[in-house]
């Protein structure tokens, strides 16, 4: 029989408001009292950008719009692409009756790969991982291995006849160890007769967060260890200039690019309270780019947060602040193909359920500790 893949699958509009309306020209999202006189405009002006007229009010509408979302207004992007998954699930009922009734048919293994492709482009466009780090994608074969450049050349400076110390050169790589992750998602069978949309659609979230979200905590865990290893941990009761200042420079001092700044979004209350910031700000005008995360840039340091997820999908604890370096100089991230989906049923031991494992093979590493400085709260 022919593997049906993917018959789920529907291009919709993005929307990401709780009740299904677009962000722009919105006016139940209005701006923050702080605009003074222009509260009542919506935060988002219908080309999608944000109503600012300084960049001080492109702070306050980014703090706006993250509010916002806290209250449930706007939905955040796993809640919206749920909604859009059980609307595409809602239409193709048929289809989904018939994976729910042929138990070894191949509808359930591509209802499976349709979770496994969302889950996919979600991590690789919003995990930090990806994205911060050198990625190399391997085949069958291949072994996980990154290049370390490192200067190992001397020059001498002879004023009589000497001897000329020789420079060996050698090159140097780093093998990272390959780790699974996985997810092992399981549905009985009463919860999938009785409503089947719903349940696989809240599946489906758990998945989101069994894979992404573990990624990106192996990296954190790993660029703790390596900021207390060659820089030093910056410690402040509010984040400053100052602060940003001496983070960057332990980057820059090193011969580095500080290329990204990660931010539990409470540093973001400090940022716009300071004049400073507000003159160093260089902001994204387009909402929907925000609530990816990307807030814009300060001293050419782009600045991303886990403020517009959802609660289970953060990573950062209140008050922590990262400055890294460039991808290429801070470590690597490989990955052995696509997320794997098989469907697994728990028939064989007497027990009523379906679902699927998902299964990526991979690699991290942080390899360069002087790229990597923290900064705490106390």
């Amino acid at each position: 029989m022919k593997t049906i893949r993917n018959p789920y699958l529907k291009n919709k509009s993005f929307v990401v408001t709780a009740n299904r309306e677009p962000i722009p020209g919105n006016t139940n999202l209005t701006r923050h009292s702080s605009f003074q006189n222009r509260s009542s405009e919506p935060v988002v002006g219908s080309n999608g950008e944000f109503n600012a007229s300084s960049k001080k009010e492109a702070l306050q509408a980014i703090a706006t719009l993250q509010k916002q979302f806290q209250s449930g207004q706007i939905e955040g992007e796993e809640k919206s692409r749920n909604q859009q998954l059980r609307e595409v699930l809602a239409e193709r009922k048929e289809m989904i009756q018939a994976a729910v009734a042929n138990k070894n048919g191949p509808e359930w293994l591509a209802l499976g790969e349709v979770f496994g492709e969302e889950i996919t482009t979600v991590g690789d466009r919003e995990g930090w991982a990806g994205n911060l780090l050198l990625t190399k994608n391997l085949g069958a074969g291949d072994i996980p291995r990154f290049k370390v450049k490192t200067k190992q050349v001397s020059a001498w400076h002879a004023v009589s006849p000497s001897q000329v110390i020789p420079s060996h050169i050698r090159q140097d790589y780093v093998y990272p160890e390959e780790f699974y992750i996985t997810a092992n998602i399981r549905i009985e069978d009463k919860e999938i007769a009785q409503n089947p949309g719903d349940i696989l659609e809240e599946k489906y979230g758990e998945g989101l967060e069994q894979t992404m979200v573990v990624e990106d905590r192996i990296m954190k865990l790993g660029l703790d260890k390596a900021a207390a290893t060659s820089n030093d941990l910056f410690y402040f009761n509010t984040f400053s200039p100052t602060a940003l200042q001496s983070m960057k420079t332990q980057v820059v001092y090193r011969g580095l690019t500080a290329a990204n700044m990660i931010i539990s979004f409470d540093i973001w209350d400090d940022i716009i309270a300071d004049a400073e910031f507000s003159a160093w700000f260089d902001q994204v005008t387009k909402h929907d780019i925000v609530l990816t995360g990307a807030l814009g840039s300060i001293l050419g340091i782009n600045i991303i947060t886990d403020g517009f997820r959802e609660q289970h999908l953060k990573v950062l604890d209140p008050g922590e602040v990262y400055i890294l370096g460039l991808p290429n100089e801070l470590g690597g991230i490989t990955r052995r193909g696509e997320i794997m989906v098989e469907p697994t049923k728990g028939y064989n031991e007497g027990l009523p359920w379906r679902g699927w494992f998902f299964e990526r093979i991979m690699a991290l590493q942080i390899i360069n500790s002087y790229a990597v400085v923290r900064g705490i709260r106390t």
